[in-house]
């Protein structure tokens, strides 16, 4: 098997720094609304900075230098990252996975009012009764 190019490997350390440095102030945006919101972003996060050989920016960056743009222009590696954060590696599970840690942070949220708190506890028996059946229904 032979060596991937250089030049794809500049692409690629480029784009991993950008998305670093995007999700790392995205995650401190979320954090100051909740710290709760954090755990959901640093699951996303993960599964964005998970890796790859990131040859979808490599088409961006060199489309882009074969279109007589610049290899130093800061646009191509933003191009270059999208698609990154909407590549195929996200799957069913990984949605259901970021809403359900939504909903948590939203409830949590909300169960910091005191209406929230009689609706989160209203929710737990629910979520309990609810977990209870599936049990007995399984075992």
């Amino acid at each position: 098997m032979s060596e991937a190019p250089a030049s794809l490997f500049e692409v690629a350390d480029r784009v991993e720094g950008r998305l670093e440095h995007f999700l790392d102030a995205e995650h401190q945006r979320w954090c100051a609304v909740d710290p709760v919101l954090g755990d959901a972003f640093a699951a996303l996060r993960s599964l964005v900075m998970a890796g790859g050989k990131r040859l979808r920016p490599a088409f961006c960056h060199w489309g882009f230098v074969g279109a007589g743009g610049s290899r130093e222009d800061p646009r191509v590696v933003d191009a270059g990252a999208v698609p990154t954060l909407y590549s195929g590696r996200v799957r069913p599970r990984h949605v259901l996975l970021a809403l359900l840690l939504c909903v948590i942070a939203v409830a949590a949220a909300i169960a910091t009012t005191p209406v929230g708190q009689e609706w989160a506890q209203d929710a737990w028996t629910w979520l309990t009764d609810t977990l209870d059946t599936l049990r007995g229904k399984v075992t």
